[in-house]
This record gives C-alpha cells, sequence and structure tokens, in this order.
C-alpha cells in the first residue's frame, strides 16, 4: 500500500521515511527506496538501547506525524514518540487481535493509556477490526479501508488469460485456484492442500498458484509432494506481479484463521475474481457474510463443497464476483484511500470523541 502511494504522497509535499524493525530489511526495502522514501532499518530488540536510538532518532528528525503499524510492542513506540514530543502519532490497527485473560486485559490498559495519555489516534482499517477494538478494547479508532491499485488489479482479455495459461503450463480445462500470503500457521494454506488431496479423481483437473514464503514454507512443500500434489500446486514464491497471477485463476482461496481486512481479497476482487474465504472473524466481515464472497469453514469439508460446485459451474456466481469488484471500485480505490489518509494527516483539530467518526464517506 505505501509503495502505492507515493506519487500522491510526494505530489501533496509529504516527505516519507520509513523504519523497518524486522531482523531483515525485508523484500520491499529496496522497492520503496525506488519509489523515492527514505528507508532506515533498526532490528528490534527488547532492550533499553534500542529504544535509546529510536528516541535519538525520533528525536533528530523532527517528524510532523509518526505512523505507527507494528502491533508488537507498540505501548513502548508511543511512549517514545511521546518522550519525544512527536506533534501527532497515529497507529493503524491491521488485524482482528484476540487476546485472552491476563493478555486481554494489559491490552485495554495499553489501548486506554496510549490514547488518553499519549495521544495516539488510532485508524481500524475495516469495520470489523473497528468493532472489535471498540468492543474488546476500550479503543476509539475511525476507520481508514484499506486502498489497493485498482489500475494494477483489473480484469483481462480471455485470450491474454488463456496465454499467460500456456506459459504457466496451464489448460484452457484447468481450474486455477489461487492463494497468496506469507506460510504461516495463522494464514492455514495447508487445510487447502489437504482439501486437494481428498478431492474425487474428477476434480484432478483443479490445480493451485500459490504465491508467498514463510516459516511453513518448506513444510507445505513437502506435504505436497507426500500428498502427490506436485504436479497440481506451483509455488511461485515473492513475487511483485500479483496482478499478473491473479488475472490467470479461476477462484481466490483464503483460508486465514483471522484476518483484518485482507488485502488480497481486494486484490482479487479488483480483478473480477471470485473468492472464497474461512469463517473466520474478519473474513466474515470482508465477504459481508456472502454477499461478495462465498464463506466456508476450513475445518470441516465445507470449503471442498464450495470449491467443487465453483468449478462445476463457475457463470453461477459471476453475479458474486461482479458484486465484489463494485465494492473495491467504490471503496477501495488507491486515490480515495491516500486522499483521505492525507486529510487526516493534516487535520489540526482532529476529533477525540468516544464515538468518533469512520474517516470513510
Amino acid at each position: 500500500m505505501i509503495r502505492d502511494a507515493h506519487e500522491l504522497f510526494a505530489a501533496d509535499g509529504i516527505e516519507t521515511h520509513v523504519l523497518g524493525t524486522g531482523a531483515i530489511p525485508g523484500d520491499f526495502a529496496d522497492a520503496l527506496r525506488e519509489c523515492g522514501y527514505v528507508v532506515r532499518h533498526l532490528p528490534f530488540r527488547r532492550s533499553f538501547g534500542f529504544f535509546r536510538q529510536l528516541y535519538r532518532w525520533l528525536a533528530g528528525q523532527r517528524f510532523d506525524v509518526v505512523h505507527i503499524h507494528p502491533e508488537q510492542a507498540f505501548v513502548y513506540y508511543a511512549f517514545v514518540c511521546f518522550l519525544a514530543r512527536v506533534p501527532r502519532v497515529v497507529a493503524s490497527i491491521h488485524n482482528v487481535y484476540v487476546y485472552k485473560k491476563a493478555l486481554r486485559i494489559r491490552r485495554r490498559v495499553h489501548t486506554w493509556l496510549t490514547e488518553s495519555c499519549f495521544g495516539v489516534e488510532r485508524l481500524a482499517i475495516g469495520e470489523a477490526v473497528f468493532e472489535h477494538e471498540r468492543m474488546l478494547y476500550g479503543a476509539r479508532p475511525a476507520i481508514l479501508h484499506n486502498w489497493i491499485d485498482t489500475n494494477l488489479f483489473t480484469p483481462i482479455l480471455a485470450e491474454e488469460k488463456k496465454r499467460r495459461r500456456a506459459m504457466l503450463g496451464l489448460s484452457d480445462t484447468d481450474f486455477v485456484l489461487i492463494m497468496v500470503g506469507a506460510c504461516t500457521d495463522i494464514k492455514n494454506h495447508r487445510r487447502v492442500f489437504d482439501m486437494m488431496a481428498q478431492l474425487p479423481s474428477a476434480y484432478r483437473h483443479v490445480k493451485c498458484l500459490h504465491l508467498g514464503t514463510g516459516e511453513c514454507e518448506n513444510a507445505e512443500k513437502q506435504q505436497c509432494r507426500n500428498s502427490g500434489l506436485s504436479d497440481r500446486v506451483r509455488f511461485i514464491g515473492v513475487s511483485r506481479e500479483v496482478h499478473w497471477y491473479m488475472q490467470v485463476a479461476d477462484l481466490h482461496v483464503l483460508p486465514s484463521l483471522v484476518e483484518g481486512v485482507g488485502n488480497v481479497f481486494l486484490e482479487a476482487s479488483a480483478c473480477g475474481l471470485l473468492s472464497v474465504v474461512n469463517d473466520a472473524p474478519g473474513l466474515r466481515e470482508v465477504a459481508q457474510q456472502g454477499q461478495v464472497g462465498l464463506i466456508a469453514d476450513a475445518g470441516t469439508d465445507e470449503l471442498a463443497r464450495v470449491i467443487r460446485a465453483v468449478a462445476d459451474d463457475p457463470p453461477a456466481f459471476a453475479a458474486t464476483a461482479g458484486r465484489a469488484r463494485e465494492l473495491v471500485l467504490r471503496r477501495h480505490r488507491l486515490e480515495t484511500g491516500v486522499r483521505r489518509l492525507i486529510t487526516f494527516y493534516r487535520q489540526t483539530n482532529p476529533t477525540q470523541s468516544p464515538a468518533p467518526q469512520p474517516v470513510h464517506a
């Protein structure tokens, strides 16, 4: 999202610095630099030295706004911003965070502390996240929907789709699933491979493109080898051309155990691609309870039944895919989202009311 927004930020006179705190700079650090962002890497450590370095950097840069994205150590980032006298601190909530017992109480205290004492303003990326944060943690976020580049993620002509499939060794008769996301337990990709292995022989034309890497990647590949799926599942790895692959698929599968707003759902929808999502927090809401996407319990045989139904009669689900694309074009355009964020940044008297109004129209 940040990479896509660079031209609009620059046109509005916003100079953007990106601080990465992961163990390594990450796959997109160079891409952000190429866009013109100032990128710095400061690996996170649970130490006084790390936060001292962070404080000195913030105090020296004299930013007008600091926008915090990580959930990990959020309260400490907010405190350091407070000490550095950052005029405006904004934090995005990117997921439906489910904590239990003592952790839930601690998260609620941190929410109150950062909003009431440190002046942090929160942005929820969707209605499910908004309600979850408000009800469980007493947060007072506004809503700013995620955005995607709808000029990039768009349907393609049948002839181009056929040409790309041939490049990938796929035929016109193949029914192609696509999954995009990190190889982690929370993304639940292995459940889809289980399902594919159990499909009747009449559905051997169901293939899968998998984009992403992560800690479970080797286990997922081994699972496919053991299940006889090596010729039906193709691991692409990390790609900056996600749209290219989505445009050749027939069905997008999002089996995550929990999500805030799956941007891949928005991207697939913009491509005119139907999605089936797990019946889980955040995903039910992004699919609008079945109005713009199919919902199936990935922990049962329901997922397999839904995929078979779509493979048997794709045109029967075209209306759902059409509604999803209309929703994305109306609410999740790149230009719309970035303009709303810039407006939020430039507000001189942001609302602090107990029931804040969403930033979206």
